[in-house]
């Protein structure tokens, strides 16, 4: 079969979940023999086009940054991306793939392939969220353009893919048109993992993402604050890295943390990041807006560490953790709630124990491998199917 897939950025050039999740898909069906392509903005200088573990890159236009100073996504930005796919359309067609898989973000492309894309091509697209009414919580009066797009590339693919639970049962329920979507969740590299030894930078708690407003990185570090006073040692590291990193920077040295908190900045090996979390006894994720599934959530759980996460209604599906056997929910963002639930997981030596265990037995349905199979067999129902 010859596919092809579409996003903002590449793997390991952009380091999002998105992206990865295309990366370890994309990986696996080129070496099962399928020609696999892949096109997104370039993180890099250089040829347009490159070839990563048997997946041809190609580069359509260099990035910049897709935030603004508020740390909100640019529309401007997600515009020309999209454009710079009416002249990039072409080419797609000449190369006559079978399916192409369209990560829906950032919207606009999804027009293009809609309108351009060849008529015996396969048209998908992956949904990592579903906003609806959050759109003017985001965005206040103008959400009413970005729930309208929305709604209208949710007509658009012959089919799609849902990363959780949480985004199926949307789809599901917004389809008026009764497309296709099927539920393929992310996965982890489990085998990759088992290999990786502990850092010799040990820490209490850890955090792994970009540093962006949602992530509610700063809830954490309040939270460090109130741990301090029964925990003088406490430490914690934070890997990533993203347009929140000087206000967190200034934050820590506000509150008085600085010997408890350490920043790595971003991590280049996957490896690496692995065998900080295996040096760490939790995982701590207060993110707010997810859209459902969590790659790091996984990638802790098959190191052995529970995670700890606040529990919203855009954040994690709450199927991924539960209680006491692979993680804690924590139902506030108040910094002593989450004080409250860190103490105990970390004051109860045997728990934790038992937990690694339970932890990993959590993430190996996730291996990157079964995931895959999923997602070849969707296809190969689509393909099966008749095209509208």
């Amino acid at each position: 079969m010859k596919i092809a897939f579409v996003s903002e950025h590449f793997y390991p050039y952009f380091k999002g979940g998105a992206e990865k999740r295309f990366y370890e898909i994309a990986a696996r069906l080129s070496r099962a023999g399928h020609d696999v392509h892949w096109y997104a903005g370039k993180d890099w200088r250089g040829a347009d086009d490159m070839t990563v573990r048997g997946i041809h890159y190609h580069g359509i236009v260099q990035n910049r940054s897709h935030y603004t100073s508020t740390g909100r996504r640019s529309i401007i930005r997600a515009v020309f991306y999209g454009v710079q796919w009416i002249y990039r359309i072409r080419e797609v067609n000449r190369l006559a793939f079978d399916l192409v898989n369209c990560s829906v973000y950032p919207f606009f492309h999804c027009f293009v392939f809609k309108l351009l894309l060849r008529r015996r091509t396969r048209f998908v697209i992956t949904w990592y969220e579903f906003w609806g009414d959050y759109w003017y919580r985001y965005l206040g009066i103008l959400g009413v353009f970005g729930k309208f797009i929305e709604s209208v590339v949710l007509k658009m693919p012959d089919a799609m893919i849902a990363v959780s639970e949480n985004v199926f049962r949307k789809l599901t329920m917004t389809n008026k048109k009764r497309i296709p979507v099927q539920l393929i969740p992310n996965g982890v590299d489990v085998d990759l993992i088992r290999k990786v030894k502990p850092s010799g930078l040990s820490s209490d708690m850890i955090y792994v993402g970009r540093l962006k407003n949602h992530k509610n990185v700063d809830v954490l570090l309040q939270t460090v604050k109130w741990l301090k006073e029964t925990r003088p040692n406490l430490r914690l590291l934070i890997v990533g890295d993203g347009p929140e990193m000087g206000n967190l920077r200034r934050l820590v040295h506000d509150l008085n943390i600085d010997s408890a908190v350490r920043f790595t900045g971003p991590v280049d090996s996957d490896a690496e990041v692995f065998s900080l979390i295996k040096s760490s006894k939790v995982f701590v994720h207060p993110s707010s807006k997810e859209g459902g599934g969590s790659l790091t959530l996984l990638e802790a759980n098959a190191c052995g560490r529970p995670v700890i996460a606040f529990r919203s209604e855009l954040g994690i599906d709450e199927n991924l953790i539960s209680n006491g056997m692979n993680g804690y929910w924590v139902d506030d963002l108040r910094p002593e709630s989450f004080a409250r639930t860190i103490n105990a997981v970390l004051g109860n030596d045997l728990q934790l124990s038992k937990m690694t265990e339970s932890s990993m037995s959590f993430a190996r349905k996730y291996s990157w491998s079964n995931i895959c199979a999923k997602d070849i067999n969707y296809y190969k129902e689509i393909m099966s199917n008749e095209k509208n």
